[in-house]
């Protein structure tokens, strides 16, 4: 960026005079409207005074000498507003119900008269939004605390907003836990944003990151949030969809309290499918979540203070459905039985078609079966025996999903409180404090697999705690200086096996596996084995620890001048990230078909080879050691805001912003990261590997004229770049460009109909951390030592399960290799350049009050989010190569002589064989496998909806009239991204248009909260005897639906020769058409661009009802007593993942056994009040 373009974003920000950062989002509600006569003539210096009910606090403003007004800082609250002018009798309207960060226009008519007259009206409230042309849906205290919502986490309410997508499906062991105030989750999506880039606030300040919410308050501690789908606030910033602004209650001058506890039991709960599949009974299932609240006046009118505290203790069943090798397939002998044939990795040999029993040979070499389709004994490997004998017996039928752990419980426990106090500090200051602190831990066993090889989230630990405070001063009857300061932080702890369990690689007869010196025990490395469940880990770390901190600063000032409301504000933000992740610090090995399928480097179909044959072989394909270093990021974040609601005439206001940020890219304390890759320098091994490569390409030359070994490149260029002591510290460029206007108009031209649109540009928070190779450092498994032919392991010896890293484990160097870091390895790095995704949302709808006060809500919505991050292999085989390897069967796949060996370290992937596949010498850059650059700003989003919300909130006193409450809500949209290529690598290849893989056309929901009009208070039998009235009074039923259509399937690239992917008869065993003859993979070299998703192959629709009932009883003048009843998944529909799509997997084309939703569960709840 030139220095004149930084000097004008300097002078804008200057102008504005203002720093801010974070989303700056308030809670608080404005009213605006303008004071009239009863002629529309404007009365100049009337005094508007706002009132809260409960505190008697007291904000007050002028009419300036157009009448208009302005009332800012509003807690969310029900309010009284006194207006008095001489000349004209005093107005008070009441019960004016403001909800977070409304925006409410109130016009006030004066009647002539005298001062000491009164004219009293109680406000009907207006429910079309005149004053503000943002979306979104508030959901207040009655809503959260009535609505049926399992695990009583509020967020669990966002996808009843139009536009609002929850994209988590998957629940239970190897899914999202549940949905209590444990979880935390990025998994929703607003109007098109891209997953998991929202912003969550509690009572303005940021408890979220990078996208996921980290304190969840608990539902009776909230007063109300609001999920803003679009805004057109310049305060709001770092999102790339919307935002959720939640606030916290109150003390008032009346004391307020309450006491109460959830209980769920095995006995009220249905079973899971996959125990019915096995006859097993239901698992043991106890939840208590107690919670209490207590709130009031220390001195009436000016100290108020609410203190709350929720706890859970939960043991659930989590039935867990796996994949286990049958017994029979463990001895070796029973392949056959399964039509497997498995091929002996030692006979590759030229395939002669006439010899070898293939009509053709698909490639040039080829490998005999097993005699008799039988492992010899003496070739089975004692660890990879020792390994599958770990595995439990099968106790369902099948090669796969034939194990079911009907006796796995996931144990939770979680403890929150949250204390408040505000103070009035005279007439113009107010001053609040928040603190809330949360712990908890989970066990949870993904497999059901029993110890020393149970895998998932064992002992994990998570903590949040917040401390935020605010001071508001009334500077003058035309403006309010506001200042919010805030810290966070949230550490996260997750061991992903029983690192305690005391069993070790040496039990596994590994005796000579080496550990990084950062594994916290002589764990057992991670084994994947394909098609079955993961041993001993299910995660890249077996140990994974993070802590992120914020620090928040928010001044802001609001002023009136005439007609116009502006705002503006000064927020600054600086985070921090520490990591203790340690990656495979015990090791990683992979066993797949690589080494018993029939050719050595294609597989064929399902009974072409096996993970289980290659793993009593004892020939792992993959595999790994890290040495990761910890790492600790911190940056600052600058935003600029100038907003201004401009009251263009008393129908018509326009919302004007304009926001400029400034995120500068992260310092690392120990500079501990990579600087991004020189393709140009020229490496330090380039003499010495060309020298032996020109001597081998003359001797190779003269005795294979027909197929010439690969041309020398000029130089061995590339190399990682660190960042230097003493030098720039920040890994990436600042983007300087990141200017947001946003523009709204709010049109009332019908007396109930208001017109609503407005166009904004937002930049969301960067989240890359770039890469540190050299300081966390791999060591890669050497599986061949001849390009992927044979193995390189035996049952003893270097390469061997017991030795398998002969060579010892790469140590991190830091910086101190230079250019030498990590070659003749595959690397990724980021680009300097890192422009922030960019997202443009614009709306146009209408809103309409009917009868009822119905408000009818309807829109269309869209977004299109640009500079997202496209992943570019620069380093893949060039062209006129593949073409050739395309053409002439073993071209590419021909064993050479290796120019790297002796010069590349030995457990460097090019440095371990004496002889190498032709193909890794015609990269671009020969010294390295793949380099991928990470940033490339290609991808886009794009989202397109029709929405509409039909709600009847109730509003005035419950206690005497009851209450209705009901919403609908119905979206119907796609979501397209232009974000990856099929092959990375080919920029020939357009970027795939595609729909995104949460894309949900049809999304409904229906819900409600019904006060039964029967009994005392209530419109029927509304003077019931003392018996009676216990009986029939004070019931209430509550309920939500939803709906919303499956995701598309994900699609295997491969290719496709018969007629139709659909089937007549859509069954769970037959989702689409799985004739496996109708698939068969590409041929060599042959690269598809074929989509990989469509969109008339879509997962199951889901629907689920929730349905609760509770009756209270009055025990007196003050106590209350609520005794509740909750069934989530009413009607126990279950719901099942997407079909597997691998052609050679057991259960091609059909629906997993196991549902990924939660079967019914029923829930008594009791709880006090006074």
């Amino acid at each position: 960026m030139g220095v004149y373009m930084k000097t004008v974003c300097i002078r804008i920000l200057l102008a504005l005079g203002v720093v801010t950062v974070v989303s700056a989002q308030d809670f608080r509600a404005t009213i605006t409207g303008v004071v009239t006569d009863q002629t529309r003539a404007a009365v100049p210096d009337a005094q508007v005074r706002a009132i809260q009910r409960g505190t008697n606090q007291v904000i007050e403003t002028k009419s300036n000498r157009e009448g208009y007004y302005t009332l800012t800082y509003l807690q969310p609250s029900t309010y009284d507003i006194e207006v008095t002018a001489p000349g004209f009798s005093k107005l008070r309207r009441e019960n004016i119900t403001l909800m977070v960060a409304e925006k409410l226009d109130l016009p006030l008519v004066l009647e002539l008269g005298k001062v000491s007259e009164q004219v009293t009206v109680t406000a009907e409230v207006e429910v079309v939004q005149t004053a503000d042309a943002s979306g979104g849906m508030n959901f207040d205290s009655m809503m959260t605390s009535e609505y049926p919502l399992s695990g009583r986490q509020v967020y669990m309410l966002m996808d009843l907003t139009p536009g609002v997508l929850f994209t988590q499906e998957e629940f239970g062991t190897t899914g999202h836990s549940g949905t209590r105030n444990w979880d935390v989750n990025a998994k929703y999506v607003m109007n098109g944003g891209v997953e998991g880039t929202n912003a969550f606030a509690l009572n303005g300040a940021p408890i979220s990151l990078t996208g996921t919410w980290q304190l969840a308050p608990n539902v009776d501690a909230v007063q109300e949030f609001k999920v803003m789908t679009n805004t057109y606030d310049a305060a709001i910033g770092r999102t790339g969809g919307g935002a959720v602004n939640t606030t916290l209650k109150s003390g008032s001058n009346v004391w307020r309290g309450t006491a109460g506890n959830s209980y769920r039991n095995t006995v009220l709960d249905a079973n899971f499918t996959q125990n019915n599949r096995v006859g097993a009974p239901r698992g043991k299932h106890i939840w208590n979540q107690f919670s209490g609240t207590f709130g009031g006046a220390i001195r009436k009118d000016k100290d108020f203070i609410f203190v709350s505290f929720e706890g859970l203790r939960e043991r659930i069943p989590f039935p867990a459905v796996s994949n286990t090798p049958p017994l029979d397939l463990r001895d070796g002998q029973h392949f056959t039985d399964y039509k497997i044939t498995v091929n002996d990795p030692l006979t590759v040999h030229t395939c002669v078609p006439s010899v070898d029993r293939v009509s053709s040979c698909s490639r040039p070499d080829i490998r005999n079966p097993f005699p008799g389709n039988v492992i010899p004994a003496s070739r089975m490997n004692p660890i990879g025996k020792k390994i599958l004998s770990l595995y439990p017996a099968p106790n369902m039928p099948g090669l796969t999903q034939n194990f079911v752990a009907s006796n796995n419980v996931g144990v939770y426990r979680t403890d929150q409180p949250i204390g408040r106090w505000d103070r009035v500090i005279g007439d113009k200051d107010r001053f609040y404090a928040v603190v809330t602190f949360q712990k908890g831990r989970e066990f949870r066993n993904q497999t059901g697999f029993p110890p020393p090889v149970s895998v998932g989230n064992m002992h994990s630990e998570r903590q949040n705690m917040n401390y935020i405070i605010d001071w508001t001063r009334i500077v003058s009857p035309t403006a309010v200086l506001d200042i919010r300061a805030s810290f966070g932080r949230f550490t996260s702890m997750f061991p992903y096996g029983l690192m305690d369990s005391g069993f070790t690689a040496d039990d596994l007869g590994m005796t000579q596996m080496i550990q990084a010196p950062t594994a916290k025990a002589k764990h057992p490395p991670r084994i994947q084995l394909d098609q079955y469940s993961d041993l001993f880990s299910n995660n890249a770390n077996m140990y994974n620890w993070n802590t992120d901190n914020q620090w928040n600063l928010v001044p802001t000032i609001t002023v009136t001048r005439g007609s116009k409301t502006i705002k503006t504000g000064a927020d600054l933000i600086y985070a921090a990230r520490g990591n203790g992740s340690v990656g495979y610090s015990n090791g990683w090995f992979q066993f797949t078909r690589k080494w018993t399928q029939r050719y050595p480097l294609v597989g064929g179909n399902t009974s072409d080879g096996s993970g289980v044959a290659d793993m009593l072989l004892g020939h792992p394909n993959n595999g790994q050691l890290d040495w990761t270093d910890t790492y600790y990021r911190s940056w600052p974040y600058f935003g600029f805001f100038l907003q201004t609601d401009w009251k263009v005439r008393r129908n018509l206001t326009l919302n004007l912003g304009l926001r400029y940020d400034v995120q500068i890219p992260f310092v690392e304390r120990w500079d501990r990261q990579n600087a991004g890759f020189d393709f140009n320098a020229k490496n330090p091994v380039s003499d010495a590997v060309l020298a032996q490569w020109r001597k081998f390409k003359a001797q190779y030359d003269a005795t294979n004229p027909r197929f010439p070994y690969p041309d020398p490149p000029i130089e061995i260029r590339g190399g990682k770049t660190f960042i230097q002591p003493g030098g720039a510290r920040r890994v990436y460029d600042t983007d300087w460009t990141n200017i947001q206007p946003r523009f709204g108009l709010a049109w009332q031209f019908l007396p109930r109909t208001v017109l609503r649109t407005g166009f904004g540009i937002y930049h969301r928070t960067a989240t890359q951390t770039g890469y540190t190779d050299g300081f966390s450092q791999s060591t890669d498994y050497i599986e061949s030592l001849d390009g992927g032919l044979t193995p390189s392991s035996g049952f003893t010896g270097p390469y061997s399960l017991q030795n398998p890293f002969p060579n010892g484990i790469i140590p991190p160097t830091g910086r101190e290799l230079g250019l030498l870091t990590n070659i003749g390895r595959a690397v990724s790095f980021d680009g300097r350049q890192r422009p922030i995704p960019r997202t443009f949302q614009y709306s146009f709808g209408f809103q309409r009050r009917t009868i009822f006060n119905i408000l009818i809500d309807a829109s269309y919505v869209g977004s299109i989010t640009t500079k997202e991050t496209v992943v570019y292999d620069m380093n893949f085989y060039q062209k006129d190569a593949i073409l050739q390897g395309r053409a002439v069967s073993n071209y590419m796949d021909r064993t050479v002589n290796n120019p790297f060996y002796g010069i590349l370290p030995e457990n460097a992937t090019l440095g371990a064989s004496a002889t190498v596949a032709a193909r890794e010498l015609y990269r671009h850059f020969p010294g390295f496998q793949g380099i991928s650059m990470q940033t490339n700003p290609w991808g886009s989003y794009r989202y397109d909806g029709l929405q509409l919300r039909v709600e009847k909130r109730f509003t005035g006193n419950r206690s005497t009239a009851g209450a209705l409450t009901a919403v609908f809500s119905y979206t119907f949209s796609k979501n397209f991204q232009n974000k990856n290529r099929r092959n990375n690598w080919n920029l020939e290849e357009p970027v795939l248009h595609q729909l995104v893989s949460y894309d949900k056309p049809q999304n409904l929901s229906v819900s409600g909260i019904w006060d039964i009009p029967v009994g005392k208070g209530r419109h029927f039998y509304n003077q019931p005897g003392a018996f009676m009235d216990k009986v029939v009074s004070g019931w209430t039923v509550n309920w939500i639906f939803r709906y919303y259509s499956g995701n598309p399937v994900a699609w295997p690239n491969v290719q496709f020769t018969c007629s139709s992917y659909l089937v007549e008869d859509q069954t769970r065993d037959r989702w689409f058409n799985n004739d496996r003859t109708c698939y068969r993979a590409w041929p060599a070299y042959t690269y598809s661009d074929f989509p990989d998703r469509f969109p008339w192959l879509r997962q199951m629709d889901y629907r689920s009802v929730n349905l609760s009932m509770n009756k209270t009883f009055r025990l007196n003048e003050r106590w209350r007593f609520q005794l509740r009843g909750e069934a989530f998944n009413l009607t126990n529909t279950p719901y099942y993942g997407p079909p597997d799509t691998g052609y050679q997997n057991a259960r091609f084309g059909m629906l997993p056994l196991d549902q990924r939703n939660f079967p019914r569960f029923i829930q008594i709840s009791g709880k006090f009040s006074f």
